[in-house]
């Protein structure tokens, strides 16, 4: 049965120090929310489990995966429910 699950655009974008990221979904899944570089490498999992039904709120400090800072810069946060991608949107950090 189709289920629906939405990735919302982070807000406030852009961002200092923090940014919160809603996902919304219809029914239990597991979910896994990353945040990329605009080259593809993997910076950190924000979220990394099940998703209840209704609203989700993640935030991001922009810290990466080592507790450090990120670059000023774009950054790409996807969401992959059940093993598959769902959606990406994206962000900027400012320092």
């Amino acid at each position: 049965i189709p289920y629906k699950v939405s990735l919302h655009q982070n807000f406030p974008n852009p961002f200092n120090p923090s940014t919160v990221i809603r996902i919304t979904t219809d029914k239990i899944s597991k979910g896994v929310l990353n945040v990329f570089d605009v080259n593809g490498s993997s910076i950190k999992t924000l979220h990394n489990g099940l998703l209840s039904p209704g609203e989700t709120l993640v935030t991001w400090d922009g810290r990466d995966q080592l507790g450090k800072t990120v670059a000023t810069g774009t950054y790409i946060y996807s969401l992959f429910v059940d093993g598959k991608l769902r959606e990406s949107q994206r962000m900027i950090f400012i320092k």
